[in-house]
């Protein structure tokens, strides 16, 4: 009964803070590494050979395959964003995106994608961080994060009924073994002296 609600009060609250963690560190964390890090890869030309928006039974996502060169050597490529694994639910990034590489596929012309100077097969077409999207993911996994952990530290921390009662029995015990202090007597006034007759008669 009581353990089972115990582990359960810290087990589930654990999992739904990994996850969210798990969460934070795919859609947040790693998109902005990226992003940082392809600040310095290089710009190239590169042919849209083939683009599709996905509208299936979700959210549109947008899928591209382009083609360029470096070195003499010819790279296919096929990442359009940082996040467009993660991001299903932001139809207008997607459509945009389709929009671009479409229009640059229908016309002949050439796109600019970045190449990763060390790695010549990692390219992609829009570096920029889409903050919207990553805040968004943010809130969502610091959510699942941080009320699960007060949570589970509000309940550690909460004293049980069986401590408060505990506690109660010994003040009680405490005030009953504790000697009353009795009032103390007031210290009488003495009683004025009485003149003492002198012996003898009166001259």
């Amino acid at each position: 009964g009581s353990s089972l609600f115990a582990v359960l009060a810290r087990g589930v609250p654990v999992v739904l803070a990994a996850a969210g963690l798990f969460v934070f560190l795919v859609t947040v964390f790693v998109p902005l590494l990226e992003g940082y890090t392809a600040r310095d890869w290089r710009p190239t030309d590169a042919f849209v050979e083939m683009v599709y928006l996905d509208l299936g039974d979700k959210p549109p996502m947008v899928a591209a395959t382009y083609r360029y060169r470096l070195n003499d050597r010819d790279y296919i490529g096929g990442r359009v964003g940082l996040t467009n694994e993660f991001q299903p639910f932001f139809a207008d990034w997607h459509r945009d995106r389709y929009r671009l590489l479409n229009e640059a596929m229908e016309s002949g012309e050439s796109i600019t994608v970045y190449v990763n100077p060390i790695d010549h097969t990692e390219s992609i077409v829009d570096p920029s961080v889409p903050w919207g999207i990553i805040g968004a993911f943010a809130g969502v996994s610091l959510f699942f994060i941080l009320v699960p952990v007060g949570f589970v530290y509000h309940f550690i921390n909460k004293p049980s009924r069986k401590s408060l009662s505990g506690a109660a029995h010994l003040t009680g015990e405490e005030a009953a073994s504790k000697p009353q202090s009795k009032r103390a007597k007031p210290t009488p006034e003495p009683a004025p002296e009485r003149a003492t007759p002198p012996r003898g008669g009166v001259e």
